[in-house]
C-alpha cells in the first residue's frame, strides 16, 4: 500500500523525511520542483492532478491507498478534487494544513477574502508591496492604477501578469526583520498584500510592517475539505495505518 503525499507547503521535505523514517511507502507529488527540495532518490511524481480522473488513474498505477495533503495552504483546487476522490473511493485522506496568522494588538490587518478586495481597500495614492506570489498577480489585475506597486518575485525575467505598472522585487531568501524594514523604509510602503499562509518563513515581513506601522491587506484562506492535522508529527501518526507489513 502507499500513501499519495500532495507537496507544496513548507512542511513538504519534513513530512517526508518522517514518513520514510517509519518505514512507510509513499510517492510524493509537486505540481512543479520545490526551491531547496531535494527529490534524488525518493518516489516523486512532477504534475498537476486536475481532475478526478488524473487521481483515479495514477492511484490505480501506484496502489494508492490513502492522500495525505501537504499543499500550499492556498492551493484549494486541489486539495477540493483530493477529498473528494478519496471520499468517492474509500480511501483515507487527511489535510495537514499549518495554523493561520493571527493578528497581534498593534498589528493593523484588514482582512480580505478575495484579491479584488484589495483594491477597494487600498487607497489611491498608495505605495503598495505585494507578497502574494506571481501565481496569484493577475487576480489583483488594477492595483498598479494609481498607485505605486512593488512585487516580490524569485525570477528577475518573470513578467508581471496583470501589474503591467509594477516593479518586480528580486531579493531572495532568508528574509530577516531587520532587512524586511530596511526595505519597507526604503521603498516607503504604506500598504502590504500578503496571503494568510501562515508558519515562519514569510513571517518577518509582517513583523516589520507591525514595528514600521504599515496596513496590511490580509488575504483569509479558503475553507479546506475533510479532516485537518496542523502538524507533521499527526501527519505521520495518521499515516502509520498504512504501512505495509
Amino acid at each position: 500500500m502507499t500513501v499519495l503525499v500532495i507537496g507544496g507547503s513548507g512542511e513538504t521535505r519534513q513530512l517526508a523525511q518522517g514518513l520514510s523514517s517509519c518505514g512507510i511507502a509513499a510517492v510524493l507529488t509537486l505540481s512543479k520542483p520545490m526551491s531547496g527540495l531535494s527529490t534524488e532518490g525518493a518516489d516523486c511524481y512532477i504534475g498537476r492532478f486536475d481532475s478526478l480522473t488524473d487521481f483515479e488513474q495514477f492511484a490505480q498505477d501506484r496502489n494508492v491507498r490513502a492522500i495525505l495533503d501537504a499543499g500550499h495552504p492556498f492551493a484549494a483546487g486541489v486539495s477540493v478534487c483530493a477529498a473528494r476522490f478519496a471520499r468517492q473511493t474509500g480511501r483515507g485522506y487527511l489535510r495537514l494544513l499549518r495554523p493561520a496568522w493571527r493578528a497581534g494588538r498593534h498589528d493593523r490587518w484588514t482582512e480580505i477574502d478575495t484579491p479584488a478586495e484589495a483594491l477597494s481597500t487600498i487607497p489611491q495614492g498608495a505605495r503598495v508591496f505585494v507578497g502574494t506570489g506571481r501565481g496569484s498577480l493577475s487576480d489583483l489585475e488594477g492595483l498598479d492604477r494609481g498607485r505605486t506597486v512593488f512585487v516580490r518575485v524569485r525570477d528577475a525575467e518573470a513578467d508581471l501578469p496583470g501589474l503591467p505598472g509594477a516593479r518586480a522585487l528580486t531579493e531572495l531568501p532568508p528574509f530577516t526583520v531587520a532587512r524586511e524594514c530596511a526595505l519597507l523604509r526604503e521603498l516607503r510602503i504604506d500598504w502590504m498584500v500578503v496571503r494568510n499562509a501562515g508558519g515562519d518563513g514569510a513571517w518577518p515581513k509582517l513583523e516589520a510592517a507591525r514595528t514600521i506601522g504599515i496596513s496590511v491587506a490580509m488575504l483569509r484562506r479558503p475553507e479546506m475539505p475533510g479532516p485537518q492535522v496542523s502538524t507533521v508529527e499527526e501527519a505521520v501518526q495518521w499515516a502509520r495505518q498504512y504501512r505495509s507489513g
